[in-house]
Order: C-alpha cells, then structure tokens, then sequence
C-alpha cells in the first residue's frame, strides 16, 4: 500500500469509502461522530499542523487517517478507515504509523484518538500503537472511550 497527501480530486471517493463502511458497519456510533468534515475535507484539514492521508493499492483507495490539530501540545488522530477486503493486512498500522510520524515532525506532545466498544479494530491498534485509554463518555447508548499516547 501507498501512503499519501489527499488531494482535492479525491474527495468523491474517499466520501464513499468512509460513508459506506460507516452506514454498514457503524449505524449506531454515526449518531455520535459527525460526518461534516466530509464535505470539506480540503478546508477541515488544510492547517499546517493538520493532514488527511489516503492509502492506495492498485490506484484505489483502501484506507484513510487523519490528524486535526486541537491544541498547540495535542493531535487528534481522526478518519481512520480501511476498506473490508483489505483489511488484517497490516494497512491500518501502516496508516496509524503515517500519522504519527507526522504528529512528532509537527511537535505535537500528545495524540488523542476517540472510539467506541464496536470500533473493536481501530480500540485494539490504538492500544497496540501504544495509546492508553484516559476517558468513557456515554453518549446515548453508545459509550466513547477516550485514547492518549503521549509522545
């Protein structure tokens, strides 16, 4: 897999990469996570200290990660998705590995990750990627757990 900068003339698909497996996969969790970012994603993550990465194979795009800068000291690590057929191939720790390359070059002294009970995947390389879980914050019938790794 390839790891790049998104660009522009990548919305479409990357919109539907992340709608699509949010509608199949993560009905509940969608109440709680806006998808606004989505229409915008040039101007959402355009800041110095902000990127949106894609992951390519085969000149399509499988996977997706994001960093939003919420403070001067802290990430959020946002937008983490692969597509299901290319999954348990690594592409998801390759994408999270991207990311926090970027967090360090940018300075940033902590990451922060939210997630819920059914973003098993995405909870379990967190904590793999060695984020610890510093929150839970019901939200409905739905509980968000708060990640941190400190850099």
């Amino acid at each position: 897999m390839k790891v790049r900068v998104f660009r522009e003339e990548d919305t479409a698909l990357v919109k539907a990469l992340i709608s699509t497996i949010l509608d199949k996969e993560f009905q509940m969790e969608k109440q709680a996570y806006s998808d606004t970012d989505l229409n915008t994603l040039s101007k959402t993550y355009s800041g110095e200290r902000n990127i949106f990465l894609v992951g390519e194979e085969d000149q399509q795009i499988i996977g997706t990660v994001a960093i939003k800068e919420d403070d001067q000291e802290t990430a959020l690590l946002r937008r983490l998705f692969v597509d299901p057929v290319y999954r348990g191939k690594a592409y998801g720790s390759t994408l999270v590995d991207k990311a926090l390359q970027f967090c360090r070059k940018e300075g940033y002294k902590e990451v922060v990750f939210r997630g819920t009970a059914g973003m098993s995947a995405a909870t379990r390389l967190a904590q793999k990627k060695g984020f610890a879980e510093a929150e839970r914050i019901r939200f409905g019938e739905i509980e968000i757990i708060l990640f941190s790794l400190k850099l």
